[in-house]
């Protein structure tokens, strides 16, 4: 939703309201604010919850607890994201309503495999998948597809999530869902990448150039794609280069093998810390992408120093004894930037001066790298 659409929805929550056609704007507004202000759809949704229960409406009170997991998903409170959902799924079922117990189900196993329980994630997804088929909803198919596809890439079954991938871009394109597609443009563009280290270890250079060019490809397709949603939203994009430090003299010291291995795990950390519409991929050599969809630079730096600091954690001595991992990353945002290439030249820029000035760092330094625990 357009942040001018919004804005006029929020400002008719001020007006005097039936209760059911303020239950109804509470939801909306609930659910728009996911990506915008989670805390903010928090609380609307908690407030459609009280109204709901007061006036007996069991279906906007379902709703309700669905908009309130997804707010929460966005705070990663993923304790109060299970619970949430139990209770929507629970009115849902008591309803009848099997698209919104799907969706229910959808959002529990992106929970639980933000939570890395991948057996629970697929039961959830496979569950939801069956539940949209017989509705006939294909655009949650698609969605759910995706999502099973991810799994099979957590579980290093990269042959299978491409299928998947591809089979949801499919049915993406079919229904016109251009956004969607998008989104599978990227998953498939990182399954090309982890299917093209399969063939390198395996000494097939030839396909593991075709599979690295096709991915390299998709990822500038779905780059070009987000950008144009960000200008139609008016809202802002952040891209970070990344690079593994001093790779090269990983694969010299360790070996290619473990050169190989320190990329997935990287590229695995990135996508974990991608939320909903985030995207993440290998660019080419050691390098990665990172997009950051309505975030601006002071809050995508913030992002991109935890996923530094993840890297700089990680147990590399579970590769080999003597491992050390450290990342640095360049930042451009598309308020000066509106085309693919004005963005990835800025962000090479901001990245060779986070080598220039010692690596394993984040530039521009837009904010102090002291990050929570």
């Amino acid at each position: 939703m357009k942040l001018a659409a919004l804005n006029d929805l929020e400002a008719k929550l001020n007006e005097p309201l039936p209760v059911g056609g303020r239950l109804r704007l509470l939801n909306e507004v609930s659910e728009a604010l996911y990506e915008r202000d989670a805390a903010r759809g928090a609380a609307l949704a908690r407030e459609a919850i009280g109204l709901a229960r007061a006036a007996g409406e069991r279906r906007a009170e379902a709703q309700a607890h669905y908009c309130l997991a997804r707010n929460l998903h966005s705070q990663a409170d993923y304790p109060a994201v299970l619970e949430a959902q139990d209770a929507s799924i629970a009115l849902f079922r008591a309803l009848g309503d099997l698209e919104g117990e799907a969706r229910c189900l959808n959002l529990l196993g992106i929970t639980w495999r933000q939570l890395s329980d991948y057996r629970r994630a697929l039961e959830m997804y496979e569950a939801a998948l069956r539940a949209f088929r017989q509705v006939g909803d294909r655009k949650w198919q698609a969605r759910v597809i995706s999502n099973i596809g991810n799994i099979e890439i957590q579980l290093g079954n990269h042959g299978a999530a491409l299928e998947l991938f591809e089979q949801a871009l499919a049915l993406r394109r079919e229904i016109g869902d251009n956004e969607g597609a998008g989104f599978d443009l990227n998953n498939a563009a990182f399954a090309h990448v982890q299917r093209a280290l399969q063939l390198r270890a395996a000494g097939d250079t030839t396909s593991c150039q075709v599979e690295c060019e096709t991915a390299v490809r998709q990822l500038d397709e779905r780059l070009a794609s987000m950008l144009r949603d960000a200008r139609a939203r008016g809202a802002p994009l952040t891209l970070a280069l990344v690079d593994v430090d001093h790779f090269k003299g990983i694969n010299d010291r360790f070996s290619h093998a473990v050169g190989d291995e320190v990329l997935r795990c990287v590229g695995e950390i990135l996508r974990a810390h991608c939320r909903a519409g985030d995207f993440a991929g290998r660019y080419g050599g050691e390098e990665f992408v990172l997009v950051f969809r309505g975030l601006e630079m002071a809050a995508a730096a913030q992002a991109c120093e935890r996923v530094r600091r993840s890297v700089e954690e990680w147990d590399w001595k579970s590769i080999h004894p003597q491992l050390r991992v450290t990342l640095s990353m360049g930042l451009a945002s598309s308020r000066s930037f509106d085309e693919p290439q004005g963005l990835l030249d800025a962000a090479d820029h901001w990245l060779r001066e986070a080598k220039h000035h010692g690596r394993n760092q984040v530039q521009p330094m837009v904010v102090a790298p002291v990050i929570p625990a």
